[in-house]
């Protein structure tokens, strides 16, 4: 009640002190929630216990479940260059739009443009055929979603809860068939994943606090079992991870913080102490670096523009049991902050993989062609609208 007495007008807080108290209390879990989605932690977090580090394990379940490697490869490269490499640039897109003189010519604009997104490709050659072509066509709904990709010797269909969340993918080859399905909760999160590839299954479920605090976390593949139970305190601040292995051998992992003006640096131990992880994240919570000790010794580094765009990554990986691995990506932009080329280095022992992507629009901002050469041998996408 003294609370609700500072906060509310003089006349005001005893007739409508409920209110105000509720007030308060949602402003401080609006605060809590705003801390813990930028905070520094949840990058590492989500990618390791999240929803999003369901998406490692599809290939593992694909291959385990019968799905030739190869075909998988095929589908993520088809996957990939469809659309996720190819944006639209939206400026560009607004401006067609502006210069439209009713509503019929807006409406013809987007139609024409697909929302944006690519109706087909080819890419030649094909990934498994130096002589072939592989060809793709790609299905929307009405809201613009993408709802099927159809190769030559694939396809992949998408389906969508009532809340337009993806609930399931399906890829079916000849006689494999690989299903994913999504479920989440009323506040959009996903809380389970489950997959099943020719009767080879994997599971995976989250929980959150009332905060939006990832707390707990199952995935169950190839009969194993594994949990992490995570803890925050009032601020929002991660304070430590219970790990478990089928029940056995928990881990706690300890955080520890450290920060300036400018940039977050936060250290995770996991068993006893000599296995770590730190990143450090700059101003506006982008990861800058990360080193991982374990049985590899793993660092990496993280470049941005003014634009935001990643300019460059550096990986270095020290195994124990083989020579030092180096990987360094290069990124560029148009004006409009639009791929234009994408250069991968890759050192192996004695061995050096180059692979180079060049980009070319067209003037709605859309991606024309990707060009990828890769020791002296090139591939050419070609997306249509």
């Amino acid at each position: 009640m003294i609370l609700t007495l500072l906060l509310a007008p003089c006349g005001q807080a005893f007739a409508e002190g409920n209110d105000y108290e509720a007030e308060a209390l949602r402003k401080a879990e609006e605060a809590w929630a705003a801390k813990s989605q930028t905070d520094p932690a949840r990058n590492i977090i989500d990618g390791t216990w999240g929803p999003s580090s369901a998406g490692s394990y599809e290939v593992m379940v694909g291959v385990d479940g019968g799905i030739p490697a190869a075909m998988l490869s095929k589908v993520l490269m088809v996957v990939r260059f469809s659309g996720s490499d190819a944006p639209l640039d939206l400026g560009l897109l607004n401006q067609a739009l502006e210069s439209a003189e009713d509503p019929e010519t807006q409406e013809r604009i987007r139609a024409e443009m697909q929302w944006g997104r690519p109706v087909g490709f080819t890419m030649t050659p094909a990934p498994d055929d130096p002589e072939g072509i592989t060809r793709a066509e790609i299905t929307y709904d009405s809201a613009g979603r993408r709802t099927g990709l159809t190769a030559d010797d694939f396809t992949v269909s998408y389906t969508y809860d009532h809340h337009g969340n993806l609930s399931g993918k399906q890829l079916e080859s000849g006689d494999n068939l690989f299903v994913i399905l999504y479920r989440y909760d009323d506040q959009d999160r996903m809380i389970v994943c489950e997959m099943d590839a020719n009767g080879n299954t994997a599971s995976f479920s989250w929980e959150y606090d009332r905060y939006g605090n990832l707390e707990y976390s199952k995935r169950v593949f190839s009969n194993a079992e594994n949990t992490a139970d995570l803890t925050w305190n009032e601020r929002g601040d991660l304070l430590g991870i219970s790990m478990s292995d089928g029940g056995n051998n928990p881990q706690i992992s300890i955080p520890r913080y450290e920060s300036d003006a400018h940039s977050y640096s936060l250290t995770m131990n996991f068993g006893n102490g000599e296995n770590k992880a730190t990143g450090t994240f700059d101003e506006a919570h982008r990861i800058t670096s990360m080193e991982i000790q374990d049985n590899v010794s793993t660092a990496s580094e993280t470049k941005y523009g003014e634009s935001g765009g990643v300019l460059w990554t550096r990986a270095t990986t020290e195994y124990t049991y083989l020579s030092d691995t180096r990987d360094i990506q290069e990124y560029s932009y148009n004006e409009y902050g639009s791929y234009v080329s994408w250069t991968i280095c890759a050192v192996r022992e004695d061995m050096t993989y180059l692979s180079t992507y060049v980009y070319d629009h067209d003037k709605f901002g859309r991606c024309e062609t990707i060009r990828c050469t890769s020791d002296g041998e090139e591939t050419v996408i070609t997306l249509t609208y």
